[in-house]
Parts: C-alpha cells; sequence; structure tokens
C-alpha cells in the first residue's frame, strides 16, 4: 500500500490511496446494487388515473402504455414501436383515467373530455385497465369480462367471446333442442358459443329451429379432443354431466367461468343463467371437461 504525505496548518497527514480508491470501488458497487425506484403498475383500477409521462408497464417489462405530454395515450413495444395511440393532441394537464362508468377517458385539467373508449357495459368498482405481455391493453371488470382490448390483437376472440356469447344469452328461456337466438338448450348454448370463439364446429337445423350437435357428441366428438381433468378445469372449458346416475352417458353441459361459477340451461322453469358448478348433486356429476379453446 503507497501513502502520499500532505501537511495542513503544520501538522503532517498519510492518505492511504489504495485504501481510498478500494473504498470508492465498494461505494460503486453499493450504488450500482441499490434497489431500482419502484417500478411502474401494471393496471390501475376504477377510479385510478395516469398523469403526464406516467405509464403502465407489462408485467415482462415488454410493452407499456404512456400519457405524453401532447395529451396522447401511448401504446409501445420494445421493437414495435407504437402499437396503438388514440391520436390525439391535448394542451394543459391532460390524464388518462377509468371512470365510474367503466370507461377510459383522456381528460384535461378543466375537466373536458378529449377521448373516450366508449365503454359503459357491466363495469364494477374492481374494473381494472392493464398492460398484458402480449402487448393488449385490455379493460376488464370483476367478473372477468373483457370490456374492451387494443393491441397487438384487438379482437375479442377464443374463450372471452365464448363468454361474451353466453352472458348475452342470460335470462332467455330453455327449449329442448334449441340453440337461439329466441330459445337455448344447454347444448345449443355451448355451441354458439364456441361458434362465437371462433371455432367453426358443430351443426345446426337454422335459427329457431329444432336440432344440433348435442352434449354427448360435443364430448366425445374428435373435433374437441381436448379432455381435461376435472380438477384442473379453468375458465373457457365446457363442463359435462349425466343428471341421471343410472346411466353412464352424457346429458348436461355448461360453461365453466372459473371460481366455480357456469353459465347454462337444463330446464323450462328457470332461465339461462349463472349457479355454481355444485348446484348438481356429487352423484350426477361424472367429472367430464372439454377444453375448446387450448
Amino acid at each position: 500500500m503507497t501513502t502520499d504525505v500532505r501537511s495542513a496548518g503544520g501538522r503532517t497527514f498519510r492518505v492511504a490511496w489504495s485504501f481510498l480508491a478500494a473504498l470508492a470501488l465498494v461505494a460503486g458497487i453499493l450504488v450500482v446494487a441499490a434497489p431500482p425506484a419502484a417500478a411502474w403498475p401494471a393496471k390501475i383500477s376504477i377510479g385510478g388515473s395516469l398523469d403526464t409521462n406516467e405509464k403502465l408497464v407489462s408485467p415482462n417489462g415488454r410493452y407499456n402504455l404512456t400519457m405524453q405530454e401532447n395529451g396522447n395515450l401511448v401504446l409501445r413495444g420494445a421493437s414495435e414501436g407504437i402499437i396503438w395511440s388514440p391520436e390525439m393532441d391535448g394542451s394543459g394537464s391532460v390524464k388518462a383515467q377509468i371512470t365510474d362508468a367503466g370507461n377510459v377517458v383522456l381528460r384535461q385539467a378543466d375537466g373536458d373530455v378529449m377521448w373516450a373508449s366508449g365503454t359503459t357495459k357491466w363495469a364494477s368498482s374492481a374494473t381494472t385497465l392493464e398492460v398484458t405481455n402480449s402487448g393488449n391493453v385490455l379493460l376488464s371488470n370483476a367478473a372477468g369480462d373483457h370490456l374492451w382490448r387494443v393491441g397487438l390483437s384487438p379482437a375479442i376472440h377464443g374463450v372471452e367471446a365464448m363468454i361474451e356469447y353466453a352472458k348475452e344469452q342470460l335470462g332467455k328461456p330453455y327449449k329442448l333442442g334449441y340453440h337461439g337466438p329466441t330459445w337455448f338448450d344447454c347444448s345449443g348454448l355451448s355451441l354458439q358459443g364456441i361458434r362465437a370463439g371462433g371455432l367453426a364446429y358443430g351443426w345446426t337445423a337454422g335459427p329457431d329451429a329444432e336440432g344440433h350437435t348435442a352434449s354427448y357428441t360435443q364430448y366425445s366428438d374428435s373435433d374437441l379432443p381436448h379432455k381435461i381433468d376435472f380438477k384442473d378445469r379453468r375458465r373457457g372449458d365446457l363442463v359435462f354431466w349425466d343428471l341421471n346416475p343410472r346411466t353412464e352417458g352424457v346429458s348436461h353441459v355448461a360453461i365453466y367461468l372459473g371460481a366455480g361459477r357456469m353459465i347454462h340451461t337444463d330446464r323450462a322453469s328457470k332461465p339461462l343463467r349463472i349457479e355454481s358448478v355444485g348446484v348438481f348433486p356429487s352423484s350426477s356429476r361424472m367429472d367430464k371437461v372439454v377444453r375448446p379453446f387450448p
């Protein structure tokens, strides 16, 4: 270790430069290793907002939604550049908000709304706006309904389109062998839901006419080959039962919504509805599940 001798005020100081250099190195390491500032969130809830230069970032860090100083809300990707924006050019203090009605809006400081997503359907206090790992901005409510989506794949399809279609039929009457738009039986609902999700599947006799691909065929059909264990069921799966425990066939199907809920119809006395999967006795449940959208 080398030293340098310096005097100040008549006193001699020996400065160990190599020791100071070591201290500087350690300090540098500590600075580099210090945890970064809090990361931007991936979502905000109803009533939340993004002020100028604030952003939402996807969990994988690849995509971000930024409230720009010029009043434009911009979705960007690391390699895609600008993916989406409402192409606004505001002035003053502009922020993006989720309103109590379920709209995404761009609002100026004076309260004027410059742009809105136009979504007020099924909003709830748990409605969230998020940036997903797939490069979409998604507005969803507590029930999992997707109210609005923009980004790399903006069309709602597959599971969510099937569930959205089924929910639009809530309250419609049961009629054996029918598949809408006026009456439905259980398999008529699941069949039309599959089609709404984008699969060209099954057959029907025409609108408000009797006859379509039945529940037992939907379970056994090789065109829907993905059989799932009941314990592994997830949102968008078709759950099948034999409501007569003395037989071994399939006689009922429901669309599983997640969290133990399903949407289905099974008798004239009750319209198309959402219920718990436990509504049927365990003796009648066959624990058969098909995943139409793997």
